[in-house]
């Protein structure tokens, strides 16, 4: 239920400024803080003044209702001609709306309240509505009466005091947003600095990382030289092979941790141009022709990506006696890795899991689980083995690839 306060008449300018004075006033003794008395009038004179422009004048209606939490009412009621595709003018599909609908979006924003009813022959009734603090005492039939002989008695000012003060809490407002502005813009600066930290400290990561494995290889490489067991070789040379692969893609990391704020996405070619001649220099002067695709890849995955490469040429040289062939294509944002020999293929019914080789678990792991692909093992028409490996090419790694 509404409990009407007072009603005032919109016929002028002057009209305009005493409705806004008499809409701070009832908002003050229904105790609203001084931003909500601010939100209200302001409110209240922009459907006011859009009244008088667009209908020369109406009505204005103050009212309290009675629910929880009470909520004080304005109809503002005109008889002018109404506003036409109200929809389009409260969500604009362009920039191109009217000054009217800038001002009723605007205070739209201001209330907890605004309705439109509106006809092209009758008029346009508009509501708006602020709510009371819940913790606020409610407001009874005693109080209505206080709050209306508080009103009868007070005497409007000044239309010119209203403008004054409306000034004055322009300019407050003003002030606000530069020292709102100004926190922000030194938040910006703690933030901007934090992440040149953090690049300092991702990239120093990257580079001592790098060094580990560099390191880790020149061991295994001397290991190898004073290791006659042909078993304990193989196994130390695919460790070695491993580092290497690991050590140039981190050296990578560093290159574009140095360039780049995020390097959660990287180029797979820029780091596979890097890690096929490491490889190469691992086949006893056999060939690997390689044909790369370039894709986004995420940093996780990239880890991923040179350890199974580095673990099918490494299977292609042992299996095979020539060059071996290593190409990627990318069609539909799927990634196609191939990995070919000319030795004598895979046995009937191959079965990977039956093998329980160290190499064949690494190339699953990576290939189905980190990648989230398909591996497949087949045996070519002209001879030899080709191990394929399809993967999606990551959705956050292509967006963020975009944008590079």
């Amino acid at each position: 239920m509404n409990v009407s306060i007072i009603t005032t008449d919109i016929r002028s300018e002057h009209d305009v400024m005493l409705t806004r004075q008499r809409a701070r006033q009832i908002a003050c003794l229904l105790d609203f803080d001084m931003h909500d008395q601010t939100r209200i009038a302001t409110a209240v004179s922009e459907i006011a003044r859009n009244a008088l422009q667009h209908a020369g004048g109406g009505k204005v209606e103050f009212l309290l209702s009675n629910g929880m939490p009470q909520t004080f009412h304005i109809k503002v009621r005109d008889r002018g001609p109404g506003i036409a595709d109200i929809e389009s003018i409260l969500n604009p599909r362009d920039t191109s709306a009217s000054e009217r609908g800038h001002s009723l979006r605007g205070v739209r924003c201001l209330m907890d309240v605004f309705t439109i009813d509106t006809d092209l022959e009758k008029g346009t009734v508009i509501t708006l509505g602020k709510q009371r603090y819940r913790l606020l005492p409610p407001i009874d039939h005693k109080d209505m009466g206080r709050i209306s002989s508080q009103l009868l008695q007070h005497v409007s000012e000044d239309p010119l005091a209203e403008s004054q003060r409306q000034n004055q809490e322009l300019l407050h407002a003003l002030e606000e947003l530069r020292l709102q502005q100004e926190e922000r813009d030194e938040h910006l600066k703690q933030i901007e600095s934090l992440n040149a930290r953090l690049r300092r400290s991702v990239q120093a990561t990257h580079h001592r990382v790098k060094n580990n494995l560099q390191l880790i290889s020149a061991l295994v490489d001397v290991q190898l030289d004073v290791t006659e067991d042909s078993g304990a070789h193989t196994a130390m040379n695919r460790i070695g092979q491993h580092a290497r692969a690991l050590a140039a893609l981190h050296d990578i990391l560093t290159q574009e941790t140095h360039a780049n704020v995020g390097t959660d996405v990287i180029s797979a070619k820029a780091a596979l141009d890097k890690l096929v001649p490491l490889l190469q220099d691992t086949t006893g002067g056999r060939q690997i022709q390689s044909r790369i695709d370039d894709f986004p890849i995420l940093v996780g995955q990239s880890a991923s990506l040179a350890l199974l490469i580095s673990e099918l040429v490494s299977n292609a040289l042992k299996h095979g006696s020539n060059d071996i062939v290593l190409q990627i294509t990318v069609l539909d944002d799927v990634v196609r890795l191939e990995v070919c020999n000319d030795g004598c293929g895979f046995p009937p019914g191959f079965d990977w899991r039956q093998e329980a080789k160290i190499g064949l678990n690494l190339i699953d792991s990576t290939g189905r689980h980190d990648l989230k692909g398909i591996v497949s093992y087949e045996n070519r028409a002209e001879g030899g083995a080709r191990v394929v490996v399809t993967f999606p090419v990551s959705a956050a790694g292509s967006a963020d690839f975009a944008d590079c």
